[in-house]
């Protein structure tokens, strides 16, 4: 709360003074020009208390949004960039093809010969390959273009928390400003 003192000027206005303003020559709405008494002269005047304007927030819901939005567009667009660049399997990882290595002993040979009397010779069918080769691309497109979507919605939060308190700023009423200046001759 700040204690202001009221200044009647021959218009009928009052201007509110400060005691910083003691001395000084102010301007009334009406064009005149009025000149604030000393200290001693502002305790004879009418005494108004005046409630301080709320101290502005350093910290307000446009800079905790726009926060937000570059820590949601940083993470998506990281998750984006990391499945685009990520090595893809390749069929041969995928479908682990048995070869037989050029070096194989005679024993090797009798195994895998064996092996195939057992189970028989048998070509990957579709759904393998689709499980284990066309899947994990699926999976990892899916997973780039939900990166660079949250990327795009980051940025999107940063954007309306941007608008938004532009537009709340723009409903606030201006005050007008009184003209003050010193007085070259000290008042009494």
């Amino acid at each position: 709360m700040t204690t202001r003192y009221l200044l009647p000027c021959k218009c009928g206005e009052n201007l509110q003074v400060d005691a910083s303003e003691a001395g000084l020559t102010l301007t009334c709405v009406c064009g005149a020009q009025l000149e604030a008494p000393t200290l001693r002269g502002l305790t004879k005047l009418q005494k108004v208390v005046v409630l301080d304007p709320p101290a502005k927030e350093v910290w307000g819901g446009r800079q905790r949004g726009i926060v937000i939005g570059i820590l949601v567009a940083l993470l998506g667009f990281g998750l984006g960039l990391y499945w685009t660049i990520k090595p893809s399997v390749t069929p041969r990882e995928a479908l682990d093809f048995r070869e037989i290595p050029h070096d194989a002993s005679p024993a090797v040979i009798l195994r895998l010969f064996h092996q195939i009397q057992v189970d028989g010779l048998f070509r990957a069918s579709d759904t393998v390959a689709e499980k284990k080769y066309r899947r994990p691309h699926r999976l990892a497109w899916w997973w780039m273009i939900a990166g660079y979507l949250t990327g795009v919605a980051g940025l999107a939060v940063i954007g309306l928390s941007y608008l938004v308190a532009s537009a709340s700023r723009q409903g606030q009423p201006q005050t007008p400003k009184t003209e003050r200046r010193r007085s070259s001759q000290p008042a009494d």
